[in-house]
């Protein structure tokens, strides 16, 4: 069947909610318009083209509106008509009012017969408000991936609105960012870098034809700001850093750029058509007598630009330098410098108006007894301090210090990252060396406006996007302000908000590459009314089960995604390495070698199991030595694979066995035991069995095999089971929680049946491991015979 041509074809959607009104909006393409789109879905219509934001072709289209409280619309609330045409990119918005506080609606659109999808909203409480729910995402681009993280929040059961922090889209052409080697989807339009008012209109008609973007919307009423990439990267009053133009030219851009957001992404008191200004982003929310949020505009109004980190002495006295050259005493001096500048008082982020709007906004809510008066801020508010990586990499495991090390010396070498690469990697380890701010594009950049505005306000979920073990030293660098970090997911926070406490849980999905993916909760935190802004972490409770099914989308008897391998530590006697979802355990054999003394003499051998956890696995930091869990983990493990290796092959001898969690998602001993018997066998090591294991864990009565680490937040029962699939012996068994005998069995039964599961995945490694080792000692055997033959 041919894609539609005319139509709803980029759904409709609600913003800015009030406890009486709420914005609608949808964009009607008319028939027999030209559309410049691909296969994936219409990304632009107006009967002559594209539009250049001129007058009007003289041709308009008239629609009609219906909202209801009841799905089947069997009687409205409100109702009207509303016209648009090339002008306004065939879009429409009506602010609806007369509705009721803290109420549900229903709304569609039609033009004659046809009609839009039926899209579902909420006004905002008037009065006493006991609780709130909503996600807050940002920075979505197209190439990227899949919009899953927005498909998994339309999921989440109550939500009252969405917040989106900004860079709402990305302006940069197809291939700039990400690389075309990183491009995990295609299909962006236009292709180039949009410039001009029909670049940014097709730019947000293409993301709008993404399904999930599009049932978020249809689902949920939204609050939005923009941030740069609405216009173009590191935007400000004069310019960007990704706008070669003159000044004309950048104002005619940003010009552009805000129409066309003021017409995809309509905000309350803000002008829409030519005359869009984003001052009206800037707006402050009640929502009932539990919140205040505060709007501001922080990019194009007032925004100076930033202090160029590379037009500095400190960037001279290090990117320009071999590491091994650096002068410490003029770096300090340096950085004194770089502070001076970055203490600038004339140096706006969001300008005088906004701050005395957000001191007078926050006074009256402090006086109406709210509880909760909370910034929007596009730029991290806190300091983040640039980390000193080199004198973290110890903090590794052994083997990824070395690997840490050597990713130092790549990072900053010319011949291997190349001069620009080199001398960027050079900058941010002297920012580190002097304990310098490593983003003056936020608030570390503006601090004496920091200082104004976090005199009412303080920040309370600091975060910065960084990878693992960067993170660890982003941690050492930030122990006062940063508590959570994470960059290798995409997903959103969701938080929960009552008169007395204040909830966020991180959730993510883990791939926006792949058609599917799994859900996992990273992190949660917990913030009590007038404290301050003092977190400390909370417990996750988002629910976990939906008719039957996990958000993850398994079932209740599906193990998450496996994938096994031997022989990837080329040092060890045997290795293996298992991948359980997001859980990852790296094990390495050794040996056997000769018992040490002072272990006492046995006739028959021996295992020494040492489990560690990386530091960037849990929440859990800056953990030296062995810790309790680990401990646990070491003896849990040893006692399950003793009785699966014949330990009288090997008398007075000790095998070690050494096991790296690299990432903790839950069920780390049975994917550990697994991974421990695929090593045991790859060194050659006699044993009666494989050990296969797998853990249950029971949730609201049910029984879930293989419980990811937030189901296993939530569980009543839990219980891992290590087993010889062959005779079904139990080597090791762990119970939590309480079990009736019934409930017990059911687990155990479900359990041996996930080991059994596992055991055939197990063989066919070891199978695929023989025949490519076999396949490896064919080919060597015939290279050798060709110069005998010639």
């Amino acid at each position: 069947m041919p894609p539609l041509t005319s139509g709803f074809l980029h759904g409709v959607a609600s913003f800015d909610p009030l406890p009486d009104a709420v914005l609608l909006w949808t964009r009607y393409t008319p028939a027999g318009a030209t559309l410049g789109g691909t296969s994936g879905g219409r990304v632009v219509a107006t009967r002559d083209g594209a539009s250049d934001g001129g007058a009007s072709d003289g041709g308009s289209v008239t629609l009609e509106w219906q909202v209801s409280e009841h799905p089947d619309f069997s009687s409205s609330v409100a109702s009207g008509v509303a016209s648009t045409d090339a002008s306004k990119d065939w879009t429409v918005v009506v602010d609806t009012t007369g509705l009721q506080p803290a109420r549900r609606y229903c709304y569609r659109f039609a033009c004659g017969k046809e009609r839009s999808v039926t899209g579902h909203t909420k006004t905002a409480p008037a009065g006493p408000t006991q609780e709130l729910l909503f996600g807050s995402v940002c920075c979505s681009n197209w190439a990227f991936g899949r919009f899953h993280v927005y498909d998994l929040l339309a999921r989440v059961d109550r939500l009252d609105f969405v917040l989106h922090c900004g860079d709402y889209i990305y302006e940069y052409s197809k291939g700039y960012y990400p690389s075309r080697l990183l491009q995990a989807r295609h299909g962006l339009r236009p292709k180039h870098e949009c410039q001009t008012l029909a670049d940014y209109r097709q730019r947000y008609a293409c993301y709008r034809t993404d399904p999930a973007l599009q049932e978020l919307h249809r689902r949920v009423p939204m609050i939005a700001v923009n941030d740069d990439h609405e216009i173009a990267d590191e935007a400000n009053t004069k310019g960007s850093v990704n706008h070669d133009g003159t000044r004309k030219e950048w104002e005619q851009r940003k010009r552009a750029g805000v129409q066309a957001y003021s017409e995809w992404v309509p905000v309350r008191g803000m002008t829409r058509g030519p005359g869009a200004e984003l001052e009206g982003v800037h707006r402050t929310l009640q929502w009932g007598d539990l919140m205040t949020l505060l709007l501001v505009e922080n990019r194009v109004s007032h925004h100076s630009p930033h202090v160029e980190l590379d037009q500095t002495e400190l960037y001279r006295q290090t990117a320009l330098r071999d590491p091994s050259q650096w002068d410490e005493g003029a770096i300090l001096e340096a950085k004194a410098d770089l502070m001076r500048q970055l203490a600038d008082p004339h140096r706006r982020l969001i300008g005088e108006e906004q701050v005395a709007d957000v001191r007078a906004d926050v006074a009256a809510s402090v006086a109406a007894g709210r509880p909760w008066q909370v910034l929007l801020s596009q730029t991290v508010f806190s300091t983040i301090l640039a980390p000193k990586l080199q004198e973290t990499v110890h903090l590794q495991p052994r083997p990824l210090a070395w690997v840490c090390s050597k990713a130092l010396k790549y990072a900053t070498s010319t011949e291997k990252a190349g001069e620009e690469g080199a001398r960027l990697a050079r900058m941010y380890l002297g920012l580190g060396t002097a304990g310098a701010p490593m983003n003056p594009d936020a608030y570390d950049g503006y601090r004496a406006e920091r200082e104004q505005v976090g005199r009412w306000v303080k920040p309370l979920f600091p975060f910065f996007l960084l990878s693992p073990w960067v993170e660890d030293a982003l941690h050492a660098a930030n122990p006062d302000t940063l508590r959570y970090c994470n960059l290798g997911r995409r997903g959103f926070v969701l938080h929960h908000v009552t008169q007395r406490r204040w909830h966020a849980e991180f959730h993510y999905v883990d791939s926006v590459r792949d058609k599917h993916y799994k859900h996992y909760c990273g992190a949660a935190f917990d913030v009590e009314a007038g404290s301050r802004g003092h977190v400390h972490s909370g417990l996750r409770y988002l629910a976990v089960l939906a008719d039957g099914v996990r958000l993850d989308g398994r079932g209740c008897d599906e193990f998450r995604r496996c994938f096994l391998k031997t022989g990837v530590i080329s040092q060890a006697s045997g290795s293996a390495y298992a991948e359980l979802g997001h859980t990852k355990v790296m094990v390495g054999v050794y040996g056997p070698r000769q018992s040490e003394r002072r272990q006492g003499y046995s006739e028959s051998g021996r295992l020494s199991v040492d489990v560690k956890v990386a530091t960037f696995a849990t929440r859990q930091r800056g953990v030296f030595g062995q810790s309790s869990d680990e401990r646990e983990l070491s003896s849990l493990l040893q006692t399950a694979l003793e009785g699966a290796v014949n330990l009288d092959s090997f008398p007075k001898a000790t095998a070690d066995i050494w096991v790296l969690v690299l990432e903790a998602g839950g069920g780390e001993l049975a994917v550990a035991a697994t991974a421990a018997a695929l090593a045991l066998a790859d060194a050659g090591i006699e044993m009666f069995d494989l050990v296969t294991a797998c853990s249950v864990s029971r949730i609201e009565g049910r029984l879930l095999l293989d419980p990811s680490s937030d189901e296993a937040y939530r569980e009543e029962g839990g219980l891992t089971l290590a087993v010889l699939p062959t005779s079904e012996e139990v080597t090791q068994l762990v119970s939590r929680g309480q079990w009736s005998s019934s409930e017990l069995k059911e687990g155990l039964e479900l359990a041996l049946g996930g080991c059994a599961q596992l055991d055939g995945a197990a063989r066919q490694c070891l199978r695929d491991a023989a025949a490519a080792a076999a396949a490896k000692a064919a080919a060597a055997e015939q290279q050798q015979q060709q110069p005998a033959a010639a």
